[in-house]
């Protein structure tokens, strides 16, 4: 069994990491486009929706994908109940949401919203059919399936948005994108991987998995609701503008830490996690090689970012985009210690600790309210102050769960620490030479350039020279 999970984990992984880097290049491509073309607004008026559909979307799915993966074996009967539950309440919910969304533009006071709300929205039925399909393919490491699912789709959503863009349709370009990924998406997977849904579904199952996952949905329905306090506070109190800054900051600092390492990496350690209840010594093991991965990818990226990101935006986005940036680097501070958090969240929820799971999340998003209450009555004039709030709370709440970890996985705090040093310390000698670089080249392309090529290579180099069994690991990866 060892070799056979070691052989689907590194065919899932590459698989998952060729899905991301693919999809999210072409998005970012389509991303870059859009923003050129159309005004911080309009992203803006978009964000305002992102808290209703996230928020819908964790009461749908119900926290059913985690309590299926730690099930050792689901009847087709089951994946059948499990599809009708999941379509059934995002039908009730999309009505729900479509009666009130006029309330919703009154509350945001922008004209038009409650259409763009109406179409957005009906996302959550399409998405709900394809939910069953993503559990089935991720409990079996079918990953590639997603991957073409996943690049079919941001094709086809990147040629509709230019498209309606160019034609002069503005938001609905946005609604539009939104709607063709999810409608390709599941209809790739159901392709790809075709299930009959049975017509005597097992209902007992819901009640079976909602025990587990009752406390999971009530855990990320509040995290969500918390997590989009900054759209609602931003959109409501700030502007639309300073929401549009914001959410395309956010955007980008995403697509580095919780899409590449929450959806690549730690999508794949889940499974890992799982299969390895029984071997406490190898889960350690894969929870420590996971962990060293995200920080590898994730901390030289975002310093690159950050250090970079004026010059980028400003060949990218245009000028009028510069006021992203703050956001962008605040949001990069806190996107650091998501590895670290994201894949000790997976090991207490595949090794059962679910309730864990739920208190140390309640303990951030208390701590993100207490900071944001605090910026908005003592703070108010800048609406930076309330994101530096992420900040305060991922740091409390990571050395919360490396307590937890030492207690359950038997790692030490020291080993914990000692495993992430090293990424430390290279990515701080690499910032070090990138900042140089930037202040002494003088021309905007000429000092992209350089700090590119520089920031690659010194934290390659410097990698191979302190970190190269780690790196060597890596290569062997992808080699085989």
């Amino acid at each position: 069994m060892a070799e056979d999970l070691g052989k689907k984990t590194k065919k899932s992984l590459i698989w998952s990491i060729i899905d991301k880097i693919g999809s999210q290049f072409i998005g970012m491509l389509i991303g870059i486009i859009s923003a050129r073309l159309l005004c911080p607004d309009d992203f803006g008026t978009i964000g305002c929706l992102t808290i209703f559909t996230s928020i819908s979307a964790f009461i749908i799915e119900s926290g059913f994908g985690v309590a299926m993966l730690r099930k050792e074996s689901i009847s087709k009967d089951e994946y059948s109940a499990v599809f009708y539950f999941n379509v059934g309440l995002s039908v009730a919910i999309y009505l729900l949401l479509f009666i009130f969304s006029p309330k919703i533009e009154v509350f945001f006071d922008i004209e038009g919203l409650s259409n763009y709300a109406r179409a957005l929205f009906a996302t959550l039925i399409i998405n709900a059919i394809g939910i069953v399909q993503y559990i089935h393919i991720r409990k079996n490491f079918l990953f590639k399936y997603l991957t073409y699912a996943n690049l079919i789709c941001s094709i086809a959503s990147g040629i509709v948005t230019l498209v309606m863009i160019k034609m002069g349709y503005g938001c609905w370009a946005l609604v539009w994108q939104q709607l063709v990924i999810s409608i390709v998406r599941v209809a790739v997977v159901w392709i790809l991987n075709p299930f009959k849904l049975s017509l005597s579904p097992r209902f007992k199952v819901i009640r079976e998995l909602f025990s587990y996952s009752s406390v999971l949905t009530l855990n990320y329905l509040i995290s969500n609701i918390v997590s989009n306090l900054y759209n609602l506070l931003l959109g409501k109190y700030y502007s639309v503008t300073d929401l549009g800054y914001y959410s395309h900051g956010r955007k980008y600092n995403d697509i580095t830490t919780q899409v590449i390492i929450g959806s690549g990496i730690s999508g794949v350690a889940a499974p890992s996690l799982a299969e390895l209840n029984n071997d406490k010594k190898r889960q350690k093991e894969y929870l420590e090689k996971f962990v060293k991965l995200g920080f590898f990818v994730t901390l030289p990226t975002l310093t690159l970012l950050s250090i970079a990101m004026p010059d980028i935006v400003t060949i990218l986005f245009t000028d009028k985009w510069q006021p992203m940036v703050p956001y962008f680097r605040i949001l990069s501070i806190s996107g650091a210690l998501f590895p670290l958090q994201n894949l000790y969240q997976q090991y207490f929820l595949m090794t059962g600790n679910k309730n864990l799971a739920f208190w140390v999340d309640m303990a951030k998003n208390a701590l993100i309210i207490l900071s944001i209450m605090v910026c908005v009555f003592f703070f108010p004039d800048s609406p930076h102050n309330i994101v530096w709030s992420s900040v305060v709370a991922m740091v409390i709440a990571t050395l919360i769960e490396m307590h937890y970890i030492k207690r359950l996985a038997k790692y030490a705090l020291s080993d914990q620490i000692k495993a992430i040093i090293p990424f430390c310390l290279i990515t701080a000698a690499s910032a070090i030479l990138l900042i140089m670089v930037n202040q002494l080249c003088v021309t905007l392309y000429t000092r992209i350039t350089m700090v590119t090529i520089v920031g690659i290579t010194s934290y390659l180099g410097l990698s191979w020279f302190f970190n190269r069994e780690f790196l060597k690991s890596m290569l062997n990866i992808f080699k085989k």
